[in-house]
């Protein structure tokens, strides 16, 4: 998927672009901690040398966005449920809603720790290319 933005800072071959809320944020919005700004922030990797205030064309590989997705949604869920049935096998009532709590923490801090590798790996957006802005007088 492909927006337009602005690069509003550079770090050697990364830029951050402010870009219009991309498609299936609104469900996710992992990016924003819940909030629903009308223009969002992306690291994106300067491949073009934009610098601050150039208008850019970025993409995002949506099929990045669907794999962060299922993680997100899918890790808490699968670890609450085997802390849950652990816990309750072994330790009872009690044992299940302290089990389940502590896969839902652990999860919490897998998707944490691996935020930074998924990010820096997998999930990337590309400066494609710089905009013309034409005069017309």
């Amino acid at each position: 998927m492909q927006v337009s933005g602005v690069v509003t800072r550079t770090r050697g071959e990364w830029a951050e672009v402010k870009v219009a809320q991309l498609a299936g944020c609104a469900s996710c919005r992992r990016c924003t901690l819940g909030r629903a700004p009308e223009l969002q922030e992306v690291t994106a990797y300067n491949s073009v040398g934009a610098a601050k205030g150039d208008e850019v064309i970025v993409e995002v590989d949506s099929r990045g966005l669907v794999t962060a997705s299922a993680w997100l949604y899918l890790l808490p869920v699968t670890l609450l449920l085997l802390g849950l049935v652990v816990g309750y096998r072994w330790f009872g009532d009690l044992g299940a809603l302290s089990g389940g709590g502590g896969g839902l923490l652990v999860a919490l801090a897998l998707l944490k720790a691996g935020d930074d590798i998924w990010t820096r790996e997998r999930f990337q957006a590309k400066i494609l290319k710089k905009c013309e802005i034409q005069n017309t007088v």
